[in-house]
């Protein structure tokens, strides 16, 4: 059985870029939109506040939208 490491949000990598390592990695790791939505506050964590946010969008209906909401609210400029 191989492991199959899920990535963090690292400090100065845009969110785009980790979006797509995170849907890469998650996807060869056969988890459901759901299990994705709950890993976000994990994967999430540079500061309490984006972790706070993480945990806002894994109550969004759908995968896209939880990664959408993240996005709007990292793209602020308290966040640039």
């Amino acid at each position: 059985m191989s492991t199959i490491s899920v990535p963090k949000l690292g400090v100065g990598q845009s969110f785009e870029e980790w979006k797509s390592l995170f849907l890469a990695a998650t996807d060869l790791a056969t988890l459901t939109d759901d299990q994705k939505k709950n890993m976000l506050p994990v994967c999430i964590d540079r500061t309490e506040a984006e972790k706070q946010i993480a945990i806002l969008g894994t109550q969004e209906e759908d995968l896209d939208d939880a990664l959408n909401l993240i996005e709007a609210y990292l793209s602020l400029p308290l966040y640039n």
